[in-house]
């Protein structure tokens, strides 16, 4: 790996911060397609990660530039912090002067926040949700509270705001802070690539007359922000409904536990992690995609099942509702946290009762998806947002 002295980050068009580079989350996912977009259109990004793995590999295998600081760890120490400052310092300083600064994550943009305000230049903060929102212990809610107070007062004619919807706008810390940067802060809704859907596909998707069975799957991490022991609950609690359940987590072994104390074991099944791009062919014989969790940001794994033209029943949390106000027609079924095994009942119940719903709510789900969150609209809104 090239040092900050000799790599030349003069010759990058735009420079986007991240912190895991071994990973892939909602944070990676936004950033890869930004900067696929922007290579696409002639432009020339550099991500800026911590260690390598996962997220640097996808880069490669679209020809995205990366560089690697393994320093940027959520992780760290103080003569470690110290040093990621002075490469971040390095690296703005030696950017070209019109190079635009998109900060993505907790510590990068703390970091990278500071550093553009210390030398004055422009940058683009994406809110992908807070740090101290979700299930965090008071004193870890109250450290990143006063980190990102701090960090708001720095930036605060150096650091534009962006949003991936308006619950992470309007759960600033700084109600007077947020008023103050109106005009800096736009809500862009996330977005996802489109599967580009053959006609033969959707025909396969819309053909149910009648409903012997439902299938409904999820795509998420078992752990304690997904719900997922309330809709195996409610699975119980309804005839003729499977469960597909993709993704594996710390909570994997209790929620196969519980499937077989239901009896459950031959209508729910688990399959671990898989790749993107195996989801839609194994997912075009289910019916309804659910996401149920106890905190959202603006989930992607909504948006890729709209764009698969699934129906979908998702929790009332953060900003995981805001897909059904934005929609101009019914797209499923909006779940209430407070009841969450009932209301998901109902929803299946309904499904089941009138299979022709699934019909109407597929096709107004993929409409939807290309009315509002198709990613040449989102790619073309980041560019007009960066021209500030």
């Amino acid at each position: 790996m090239k040092s900050c002295v000799s790599f030349p980050f003069s010759n990058f068009t735009h420079l986007v911060f991240l912190t895991k580079g071994d990973s892939i989350g909602g944070a990676s996912l936004y950033t890869y397609n930004l900067s696929k977009n922007l290579l696409l259109s002639g432009f020339t990004p550099l991500i800026i990660h911590g260690p390598s793995g996962d997220f640097s590999r996808l880069c490669a295998s679209s020809s995205i530039e990366t560089y690697e600081i393994r320093e940027l760890i959520n992780f760290s120490n103080f003569w470690g912090d110290l040093v990621l400052l002075l490469k971040l310092c390095m690296i703005v300083y030696a950017s070209h002067p019109k190079a635009k600064i998109i900060l993505n994550s907790s510590k990068a943009s703390f970091f990278a926040r500071i550093v553009c305000a210390l030398l004055n230049r422009k940058n683009f903060h994406v809110v992908h949700g807070w740090p101290y929102t979700g299930k965090r212990r008071f004193c870890q809610k109250l450290r990143y509270y006063i980190l990102e107070f701090v960090c708001e007062l720095i930036g605060l004619f150096t650091s534009h705001k962006v949003f991936v919807c308006k619950y992470d706008k309007y759960k600033r810390p700084i109600p007077a802070l947020n008023r103050l940067n109106l005009t800096k802060s736009p809500v862009i809704y996330n977005s996802v690539e489109d599967p580009l859907l053959t006609d033969s596909y959707l025909v396969d998707r819309n053909a149910k007359a009648d409903l012997e069975q439902l299938h409904i799957y999820t795509v998420c991490r078992l752990d304690s922000q997904k719900d997922v022991l309330s809709l195996i609950h409610a699975v119980s609690e309804v005839n003729n409904v499977f469960l597909h359940i993709i993704g594996t987590g710390p909570l994997e072994s209790d929620l196969r536990k519980l499937t077989i104390s239901l009896n459950l074991s031959t209508r729910v099944k688990f399959y671990g992690f898989l790749p993107n791009a195996m989801i839609p062919t194994l997912v075009k014989r289910f019916d309804i995609f659910c996401l149920i969790s106890n905190w959202e940001g603006f989930p992607l794994s909504t948006l890729e099942a709209m764009a698969l033209a699934k129906p979908v029943i998702i929790s009332d949390v953060g900003g995981a509702g805001e897909v059904f106000s934005i929609s101009s027609s019914d797209i499923g079924f909006l779940i209430p946290p407070e009841n969450s095994i009932n209301a998901i009942v109902n929803a299946l119940s309904c499904y089941c009762k009138c299979p022709s719903l699934i019909k109407a709510h597929s096709i107004n789900s993929r409409q939807q998806y290309l009315l509002n969150f198709n990613i040449r609209k989102w790619y073309s809104d980041h560019l007009s947002c960066f021209s500030i």
